[in-house]
């Protein structure tokens, strides 16, 4: 007789041993709510996707650079800021 999985359990164990699966995981399902791809299609995505680190305090983007990447939080929490013209 097997033993029943508990999936929070799972996602837990996942989460320590397996980091970078369980970020990409997290994107496929929300991927999966807009977009019909084949599994094969999303695989060929996966390399393609990269975890990024930023330390509190740190910043995605300065002022005048131009975002060319798109990027979701894992885990924490961001504070956007946005200046017009006369910087306010």
């Amino acid at each position: 007789m097997h033993k029943a999985i508990d999936p929070a359990e799972h996602l837990r164990e996942r989460t320590l041993n397996h980091p970078i699966s369980l970020m990409f995981d997290l994107l496929l399902g929300k991927m999966r709510e807009h977009v019909k791809l084949s599994d094969e299609d999303f695989a060929r995505c996966e390399p393609h996707f990269h975890p990024l680190e930023i330390a509190k305090g740190g910043y995605l983007l300065q002022a005048g650079e131009v975002a060319v990447h798109a990027a979701f939080v894992q885990q924490g929490l961001f504070r956007t800021f946005v200046l017009d013209g006369d910087g306010q």
